[in-house]
């Protein structure tokens, strides 16, 4: 029989044995367990089939000496023997950590840690717990800890990531001290992106952003950020992506002129972080359109075209001039006509189209990647009609001291009309400058 102590004290013990390995061929009928009294008497303290006995009362440091028979229908077994002294056992205090691996028990942020360590000592171990190096531990508040004389269990309510830390458990008794150090690691979903978000590459519909990775990753690898926009138009946030693997993406599809804001935001296995807000962004090309061109010059009238040649702007906006838009209107109304639908490359243009007799006015636009300038001045008005040919050469037919009589030929073309009148002008040299000379 496997006789045994379970638990002594100095004034008491539990005494326990097994079955026999072999009951001879007969029933087990009572165990007989006595107590060696005097000089080989041997008192009876139980006889029973209960295989385990509470000895009270004893005297400190008093040696016993037990002795067990099992009893069958044939009679008693031999003795199994076994002498006990009377004192409390010291057993060293020690953690039992081998469900713990790594020394490291892993959290969830905002969840409740109920960590519950077994503990070994004789006599019971007076636990102590501290968080870092010197933040004792009491068996109250968010981050508590309990004992009883089998375990220690710490306790984190609404775990956060500050209680990710050292923890030491100091255990005492009269058999000596012990230390033990786990440590609790707190994951979560990730921190922040690290501010600020950076432009590069802004154009009228697109732009370049970058970040920085969160600090605080959460505890596990960030997987993907997620890139949101919203508009000052209809104020609300959409989706640009949801799976961008790196820390920097060009954003395609932006209204010009829009003002944008952008928000970011990582994500790890176990959610999303909160996101980082960019500063307010126009998308607009980085330089400007042109200024507006002087007035385009008339080179020839007709009765249905206008053929105008003008100069380039004097400020391009920073970018090239990729070409160019004619518009005119009528002299008395407001609505201006672009001559071509499409782009003119040239800096001159035939304007055709026009209603002979009508007075018109021109002007032009010059355009670069930024879009479209604005429009020069216009010109003078113009008469739709076909140029006159220049009369002939006037001859002097007569002289006097204050007049002169001249005659000329009549043009070869008179312009499509019936000839109205001639204008006369006069030069006094060496003077450059020619004035009427009729009424």
């Amino acid at each position: 029989m496997d006789f045994k102590t379970l638990l002594l004290t100095k004034d008491s013990c539990t005494l326990s044995w097994k079955k026999p390995l072999s009951d001879g061929g007969s029933r087990i009928i009572c165990y007989v367990l006595e107590v060696l009294n005097g000089d080989d008497k041997y008192k009876e303290l139980m006889r029973s089939k209960n295989m385990q006995y509470s000895a009270k009362d004893l005297v400190e440091d008093r040696e016993y000496n037990y002795r067990v028979k099992a009893v069958n229908d044939a009679g008693e077994s031999s003795a199994k023997e076994m002498t006990v002294v009377a004192k409390d056992q010291l057993i060293h205090p020690t953690c039992d950590l081998r469900e713990l691996p790594n020394m490291c028990y892993i959290a969830k942020e905002g969840s409740t840690v109920r960590l519950k360590i077994p503990i070994i000592g004789k006599p019971t171990p007076k636990v102590s717990w501290k968080k870092g190096d010197d933040e004792e531990l009491t068996d109250t508040g968010r981050v508590c800890a309990e004992s009883s004389a089998v375990n220690t269990t710490l306790f984190i309510r609404d775990c956060q990531r500050s209680d990710a830390f050292k923890y030491t458990i100091t255990l005492r008794n009269s058999a000596g001290t012990k230390e033990s150090t786990i440590f609790i690691r707190v994951v979560g979903k990730p921190g922040i992106p690290v501010q600020p978000v950076k432009f590069k590459d802004v154009t009228a519909d697109g732009v370049m952003l970058r970040w920085g990775a969160p600090k605080d990753d959460g505890g596990s690898e960030i997987t993907n950020y997620i890139l949101e926009k919203r508009d000052s138009v209809t104020n609300m946030w959409v989706m640009v992506s949801s799976s961008v693997e790196t820390n920097f993406m060009r954003v395609t599809g932006l209204h010009e002129g829009t003002q944008y804001i952008f928000r970011i935001c990582a994500e790890n296995k176990y959610g999303v972080g909160e996101g980082l807000k960019s500063e307010p962004l126009v998308a607009k090309h980085p330089f400007n359109v042109p200024d507006a061109p002087a007035p385009p010059q008339m080179m020839s009238m007709l009765h249905n075209s206008a053929y105008l040649a003008w100069s380039d702007p004097r400020k391009t906006g920073g970018s090239p001039i990729t070409g160019y838009h004619v518009e005119y209107k009528e002299r008395n109304s407001m609505l201006w006509k672009r001559a071509s639908q499409a782009v003119i490359r040239m800096k001159e243009h035939k304007v055709t189209g026009l209603t002979e007799g009508m007075e018109y006015e021109f002007r032009v636009m010059a355009i670069n990647l930024a879009g479209i300038g604005r429009p020069s001045p216009p010109t003078e008005p113009y008469v739709a009609l076909d140029a006159i040919d220049a009369p002939g050469r006037p001859d002097v037919i007569s002289i006097t001291r204050s007049t002169v009589t001249l005659q000329w030929t009549e043009p070869q073309f008179d312009g499509g009309h019936r000839l109205t009148g001639y204008i006369v002008e006069r030069r006094d040299l060496p003077s450059k400058i020619w004035v009427k000379a009729n009424n």
